[in-house]
């Protein structure tokens, strides 16, 4: 399932920043990955793609992307729940890094002048 609208709070970001917002049953999570410097694949989920990438890129995100800045966002899937979203990180981590980037070209994706656009 992807979407157009990209409503985040990453669930490694609260520990991380305290910025785990309650969301509401009705809030949509998102499974998002970016590239990170290194070649690697950082994944994660929010209610809020554009913020969430924003933080990543600020320094504020991940203690992983504190390490390894992100050069980009390859993208997302839309869950209609945190539990949903969830287990699909689960799912996703388990992947290869090979796996991960085959799985980008199902993403709904942007470029970096768009994620300014997002809601």
């Amino acid at each position: 399932m992807t979407a157009a609208t990209l409503p985040s709070d990453d669930a490694s970001a609260a520990a991380d920043t305290n910025t785990d917002v309650e969301a509401s049953t009705d809030t949509p999570w998102f499974l998002y990955l970016l590239e990170c410097e290194g070649n690697s694949i950082y994944t994660g989920v929010t209610t809020d793609v554009q913020r969430r990438y924003a933080q990543h890129v600020a320094g504020i995100g991940a203690k992983y992307t504190r390490a390894r800045k992100p050069l980009r966002l390859l993208g997302w899937l839309a869950y209609p729940n945190k539990s949903e979203a969830l287990k699909a990180e689960i799912r996703t981590k388990r992947m290869s890094a090979a796996q991960k980037r085959a799985m980008c070209a199902t993403l709904q994706q942007t470029d970096d002048a768009a994620i300014a656009d997002l809601p």
